[in-house]
């Protein structure tokens, strides 16, 4: 019995020394966190394009051949037109949009329509056999050098005309129309945008303008960043009545090269992200940092950080 009493005031002991170790401890003053966001703003030095190719061909073996000449054809037509070594890229052949059953089921419903304005007087069909359409994307990239906005502008429209009067995608013969077709592709394309359809005309290129951002650029650009995110904490600490100390973590707050409000035409939003939905093109790989915009100006390319410092004890 006299050891179990011994025994019991030991533990006693032991816990009631505890709280004055603890109390003689400083009590951690905690932290505050703030974030930075620096832009880097240039004038693009690259022009890119994007467009879809088409062949057509009685079955699909045949619209395949027809497009592989066309891919030909295309990559002659953009050698004579100075575009970039290298940037010359062909995605994966695909039914082209024009077998797509949304696009089919809207053509039908305006078709329907229009039978109705015409107080039932038929709507002209295609004349002659339905043929099999396949395509491909095809982008390609334009040094742009240019002192100014201005002349920026002309350079890049002089190009784009180039551009659009070549046919890349080889649509022209193959829309040969009619005087009754026409007038139905007229209707049509009419129709569709009351619809909100925005979906450029097969073989419609577009542009998006591009801005490589170096290591150099992008190290000064996150350290501005932090600047701002210590300097935020700094207001709040002294907001606070308290003292800013050492950094205890610092982490990415996310990087964007392109505005999505930008890229309001489906047009713009298949230049930039293609047709693999991603940013970028095959020309550039992983860790490339690039700002971007569908017009001839100025582009931004942005990071953020997230900064938490020590609080200092009173």
């Amino acid at each position: 019995m006299h050891r179990l009493v011994t025994a019991f005031l030991m533990v006693a002991g032991c816990w009631l020394g505890l709280p004055t170790a603890i109390l003689g401890q400083e009590a951690d003053p905690g932290t505050i966190e703030a974030a930075g966001m620096s832009a880097v703003e240039r004038q693009p030095e690259v022009m890119r394009l994007q467009v879809e190719v088409f062949g057509k061909g009685k079955d699909l073996k045949a619209a395949l051949q027809a497009l592989a000449t066309r891919r030909e054809e295309a990559q002659k037509q953009l050698a004579e037109l100075g575009a970039l070594e290298g940037s010359v890229n062909f995605g994966p052949p695909k039914l082209s949009a024009a077998d797509n059953q949304q696009q089919r089921q809207m053509e039908m419903m305006i078709r329907r329509q229009m039978l109705a304005q015409r107080g039932g007087r038929s709507a002209p069909k295609p004349a002659g056999p339905t043929l099999v359409s396949v395509s491909l994307p095809l982008t390609a990239e334009w040094t742009l050098e240019a002192d100014s906005v201005e002349q920026l502008l002309l350079v890049s429209h002089d190009l784009q005309e180039q551009i659009k009067a070549a046919d890349l995608a080889g649509v022209g013969a193959a829309q040969e129309l009619s005087p009754e077709e026409a007038e139905l592709a007229e209707e049509m394309e009419a129709a569709m945008m009351s619809y909100g359809e925005e979906q450029p005309k097969p073989g419609q290129p577009s542009f998006v303008f591009v801005s490589k951002i170096s290591d150099a650029d992008h190290q000064k650009a996150l350290a501005e960043a932090f600047e701002k995110a210590r300097a935020e904490a700094g207001r709040l600490a002294k907001a606070a009545s308290v003292e800013l100390g050492s950094l205890s973590q610092l982490t990415s707050g996310g990087e964007q090269g392109f505005n999505m409000e930008d890229y309001s035409s489906y047009a713009q939003r298949y230049a930039f992200f293609g047709a693999s939905g991603m940013p970028g093109s095959p020309s550039t790989g992983a860790g490339v940092r690039e700002a971007s915009g569908p017009q001839p100006g100025p582009v931004t390319y942005t990071v953020a950080v997230k900064a938490s410092f020590n609080l200092k004890s009173p």
